[in-house]
């Protein structure tokens, strides 16, 4: 197989095991089950499984390993990825754009924050909408 394609798919691995752990992970899941009922649909049922055993024993890594778990997920769905390739090779485009996709998500869905308050000074982040004061939205 082309290394740029075993390239994509290892990258598509990677965007899916990061969405594991984000907020949009039931429409990645999705996304994922899909391209194996549309290709292989003997195999759907043990991927979609495997989605959600992945998922489950990756949240439930302490923070401190997920690093390592991660990564050993990953290898798995690259590995499932080339295989699915192999047998039917217009797949890739499929998962191109689902790494894309996932990718796209998987930015959106992140949010950081920083903030230093000297004396009596007062800070406010939210990564949705804040309201002050009294009443109703809208008011």
């Amino acid at each position: 197989m082309d290394p740029v394609i075993i390239a994509l798919l290892s990258a598509a691995g990677g965007a899916l095991v990061e969405s594991m752990v984000g907020d949009a992970w039931g429409a990645s899941k999705s996304k994922v089950s899909q391209i194996w009922k549309s290709r292989s649909k003997d195999e759907a049922p043990a991927i979609e499984y495997f989605l959600e055993k992945d998922h489950s024993d990756l949240v439930a890594v302490p923070e401190s390993e997920r690093e390592s778990a991660a990564e050993n997920i990953k290898q798995i769905w690259t590995d499932r990825f080339i295989e699915l390739a192999r047998k039917d090779p217009s797949v890739v485009q499929e998962i191109s754009s689902l790494m894309r996709h996932l990718n796209h998500i998987n930015k959106s869905s992140t949010a950081s924050f920083n903030a230093t308050s000297n004396g009596s000074g007062s800070i406010y982040q939210s990564a949705r909408d804040m309201h002050f004061g009294r009443g109703s939205e809208g008011e």
